[in-house]
Order: C-alpha cells, then sequence, then structure tokens
C-alpha cells in the first residue's frame, strides 16, 4: 500500500474543484444567454404587436400614414387589395378574392 502526501491529496482537491467550478460557469453561461434569447424575443413580439395596434388604427382612421410610438405605419389601398407596411417592411397584404 502506498502513503499518499498531503501535498497530492491538496492538488487532487484543487483540480476537482476547478472541474466543477468550469462545469458550473458552462451551465451559468448557458442559462444567460438563454434568457437574452428570450428577453429579445419578446421585445421583438412586443414591438410587432404594437405595429399591429397602430395599423388597426390607422385603418379605422381611413388615414394613409400614421405614426404613433415610434411606429410609421403606410396604408395603400386599391379598389381589391390593402397593404400595411410598417417603416417600409410589409406587416400584412390582404386582398378580395374574386
Amino acid at each position: 500500500m502506498v502513503v499518499i502526501k498531503k501535498v497530492s491529496l491538496k492538488a487532487y482537491i484543487l483540480v476537482e474543484s476547478l472541474v466543477g467550478l468550469a462545469i458550473f460557469a458552462g451551465v451559468v453561461t448557458l442559462l444567460l444567454s438563454t434568457t437574452q434569447a428570450q428577453v429579445r424575443q419578446r421585445s421583438a413580439n412586443r414591438t410587432r404587436q404594437e405595429a399591429f395596434l397602430v395599423a388597426q388604427m390607422a385603418v379605422q382612421t381611413k388615414q394613409e400614414t400614421l405614426t404613433l410610438n415610434g411606429q410609421t405605419v403606410q396604408v395603400e389601398r386599391t379598389p381589391t387589395s390593402m397593404r400595411l407596411l410598417v417603416q417600409g417592411e410589409e406587416l400584412v397584404y390582404v386582398y378580395q378574392v374574386p
């Protein structure tokens, strides 16, 4: 039987602690990145919802352009269709089927 010295035992405990710390740091990083992605997604959803509400107001008031809360909505109407653009990007396109 080999006698284990205190020095090698301390080194083993140190290595084990560093491995545990690395695993913990990896898990925390993964959780934080997931949380940040969810926050960005919620923000995008709220912005899109606000754009829909401003577009609804523009259609109801029969305005061509409406700016509210930083959202600029343009309504393009033809006799058979309607396009709603939010800051130049198409939000909704509705047309009448013959």
